[in-house]
C-alpha cells in the first residue's frame, strides 16, 4: 500500500495519523535498507571499519535477551550502540517501530516468551531486587520439579506480573522465540538449557519517541510487567563508567538504551568484569565511528528536525527534541 501513495502526499497526508505514520515510516524503511547495503548488516559500520569480530556474548548467571524496539531514525545509524546488544546477549532481536511487518515479528516474539518485562519506569514498576528474587525461585521450582517423578500436571503458565498475586514464584521457561546464538559456558551451568530465562524489552530512540512507542506497547500489551532501575542501581552502575557512557545529562535517569541494559544485568547479578567488556564494546564503536565509518544524525540537528526532514514524525504537535536518551 506505501507504493500506491509514494507519489500522492495529499492522499497520504488525508489518512489517520497513524495509517500516515506507518506508511511514511515503511517508505524511509524501505530507502534507509538500501542505503545499508553496503554496510555491515549487523554494526552498521562500512565493511573496512566494521566491530562485529571484537564483540563477545557476556557470561552471565541467568540467561537474558533483549527484544529492542527501535525508532525507525535510529535504524542504521552506526553511532547507535544499542545494537551491540545482539552480540552481547545471544537471542536478542531489534525490530523497527512504525513498520507493521517489524511489529508483527516483534509482537510473536514477546508472547511467545512468558517470562518478558518491560525496561521502563512506572509506579508498580518491579525493582532489579525483586526481579531477581523471582529469578531465582523460578530456577529452583524447576529444578525441583525435575528431581520428583510423581508431580502433577503443571499450573498454567502466566505472564510476569507486577502483581504480587498473579506472579508464579518466579520466572517459568518461556517458549522459544528465533534460534538463538549459544551462549559462553552452556556446558555445565546448572541452568535449564531453554533459550530465555528473561526476555527485557527495551524501548530505543530519544525520550519522546520512547514515550510514543510506551503508549503503543501498552495499548497493545496492557499486562506486560515493567521494570526499572533504582537509584542504587544507577549509581553502582556510574562507578563503572568510563568515557563510553561519560557525557553530561539534563536529567540523572535519563541514560542510553545499553547503559541502562548494562546497569540492569548488574544487578542482576552480573559481574563487574562482564559489564567493562559491554563497556569495552560501546569503546570499539566509538572508535570505528570516530574513524569514518558510520554516520549519525547531523550535530546540533534536533529530533523534530530529523524527522520532518525523513518525513516519518507522522505528528503536528511542536517543539524540539532532546538528546537520545532513556529514562529508566
Amino acid at each position: 500500500m506505501a507504493q500506491a501513495f509514494r507519489h500522492d502526499r495529499q492522499h497520504v497526508a488525508e489518512l489517520d495519523p497513524k495509517e500516515r505514520f506507518n506508511i511514511l515510516t515503511e517508505e524511509y524503511f524501505e530507502r534507509r535498507k538500501k542505503e545499508l547495503l553496503d554496510r555491515c548488516a549487523l554494526c552498521w559500520h562500512a565493511p573496512v571499519f566494521c566491530i562485529c569480530s571484537k564483540l563477545r556474548p557476556l557470561a552471565l548467571p541467568h540467561r537474558i535477551s533483549v527484544l529492542i524496539l527501535m525508532h525507525p531514525l535510529e535504524f542504521g545509524n552506526a553511532a547507535d550502540s544499542s545494537k551491540i546488544l545482539l552480540k552481547a546477549l545471544p537471542g536478542s532481536r531489534l525490530f523497527v517501530f512504525g513498520v507493521r511487518a517489524e511489529q508483527d515479528a516483534f509482537l510473536t516474539c514477546l508472547r511467545a516468551n512468558k517470562n518478558s518485562v518491560l525496561l521502563f519506569p512506572g509506579d508498580e514498576a518491579l525493582t532489579p531486587a525483586q526481579l531477581s528474587t523471582r529469578i531465582i525461585a523460578g530456577a529452583s521450582q524447576r529444578t525441583s520439579s525435575k528431581q520428583s517423578t510423581e508431580a502433577g500436571p503443571p499450573h498454567p503458565e502466566t505472564r510476569l506480573s507486577t502483581s504480587e498475586t498473579s506472579i508464579d514464584h518466579g520466572l517459568s521457561a518461556g517458549t522459544a522465540t528465533a534460534a538463538p546464538a549459544a551462549t559462553a559456558g552452556d556446558e555445565g551451568d546448572g541452568l535449564d538449557k531453554d533459550p530465555h530465562e528473561l526476555s527485557v524489552v527495551v524501548l530505543d530512540g530519544t525520550w519522546r519517541q520512547t514515550r510514543a512507542m510506551r503508549r503503543w506497547l501498552h495499548a497493545t500489551e496492557p499486562s506486560l510487567a515493567l521494570v526499572r532501575l533504582a537509584a542504587e542501581d544507577l549509581a553502582r552502575h556510574s562507578a563503572l563508567q568510563t568515557g563510553a557512557f561519560s557525557r553530561p545529562r539534563s536529567q540523572h535517569d535519563r541514560i542510553s538504551t545499553t547503559e541502562a541494559v548494562a546497569a540492569l544485568l548488574l544487578a542482576l547479578g552480573a559481574q563487574e568484569r562482564e559489564i567493562c567488556a559491554l563497556v569495552d564494546m560501546v569503546t570499539v564503536n566509538t572508535a570505528a565511528l570516530q574513524a569514518g565509518g558510520g554516520e549519525t544524525r547531523a550535530e546540533g540537528q534536533s529530533e523534530d528536525e530529523s524527522e520532518e526532514k525523513e518525513g516519518v514524525s507522522g505528528k503536528t504537535e511542536k517543539g524540539r527534541g532532546k538528546k537520545k536518551k532513556t529514562e529508566v
